[in-house]
């Protein structure tokens, strides 16, 4: 080996050493100028956890929920357990699900259970007594917090409608409830006698009431999607059932709306009844004196 290789290696291995030194200072020095450096506060911002409620976050342009809403909520809430416990529990079962005394309210929509309760038809007294309309037994808030409890159970649809009597046609509706109201509820919305059983009256519904009916159908009638009354003729229906309560008579006196037999009896009895006092009347009419016979000579005259 030549002496040139040597001293090139010797080189090398002197020159390792101070690379590591030079290395060293400058990793010591680092943390030194840093620490020369002013320090700048940063902003910190709190992410929000991922099981945290979301009443606690807002989103953008959404108002927070105050202390007194929250309120509200939890006592409302408080208030449907409370009457549903009391009210309902014993037929549907805590979870709903039902019972041997009562149905499952799973496969009911809000449109129904809102039907029933502030038509009176529920609660009932004990099972198997009949649903029919009788006095409410709850209050606005009370209803709004029972179905807002049994919200937990109930079906997604139908929804408790929103009825704009404004945008309704009368002519359209009264064309709708004929075609599909009146075979039971008769024409003029007065309910009726059927096979087994008996069609209510429509009259002393509300429109919300009357818009839950024909979407949810109550028991014994069938309900009607928006594939067969659509939100613009259920608004007319509404306003058609409405408009029966009081109708313009134009015609002359409604005879108590009670259809065509109800109008062709009273002709019959008020026609034939006049008839039959103006024929005694006017046989009653003349002289007052009785009719003689003819003498019989003017009979023998008369025969020859």
């Amino acid at each position: 080996m030549t002496r040139w290789h040597l001293s090139a290696r010797s080189s090398l291995l002197l020159l390792v050493p101070l690379l590591a030194a030079v290395a060293a200072v400058a990793l010591s020095g680092q943390p030194a100028a840093r620490a020369a450096q002013p320090e700048t506060t940063q902003p910190q911002t709190t992410q929000p956890e991922a099981n945290q409620p979301e009443a606690t976050q807002p989103q953008i342009g959404e108002p927070a929920q105050t202390e007194q809403e929250t309120e509200a909520a939890e006592e409302e809430s408080e208030l449907g357990a409370r009457l549903y416990q009391r009210d309902c529990v014993f037929c549907h079962g805590a979870d709903g699900r039902g019972t041997s005394r009562g149905q499952s309210l799973t496969e009911v929509g809000p449109a129904e259970a809102h039907y029933s309760i502030t038509t009176g038809r529920m609660p009932i007294q004990a099972a198997g007594e009949e649903r029919r309309r009788r006095e409410v037994q709850y209050n606005a808030e009370e209803v709004d917090a029972l179905i807002a409890h049994m919200r937990r159970f109930l079906a997604f649809e139908p929804e408790i409608p929103e009825v704009n009597i404004e945008e309704g046609k009368l002519s359209e509706g009264g064309e709708v409830f004929l075609a599909e109201c009146a075979a039971c509820h008769q024409w003029s919305g007065v309910g009726g006698a059927l096979l087994g059983r008996e069609a209510p009256t429509v009259l002393e519904s509300t429109p919300t009431q009357i818009a839950e009916a024909i979407r949810a159908g109550p028991p014994g009638m069938p309900g009607y999607g928006e594939e067969v009354i659509d939100e613009e003729q259920l608004n007319s229906v509404v306003k058609y059932v409405l408009h029966l309560r009081d109708p313009q008579d134009r015609g002359g006196n409604g005879l108590w709306h009670l259809g065509p037999f109800a109008e062709g009896l009273i002709s019959w009895v008020v026609g034939i009844g006049v008839l039959i006092l103006a024929v005694l009347w006017i046989g009653e009419r003349g002289t007052g004196e009785p009719v003689s016979e003819p003498p019989a000579s003017e009979e023998a005259g008369a025969a020859s």
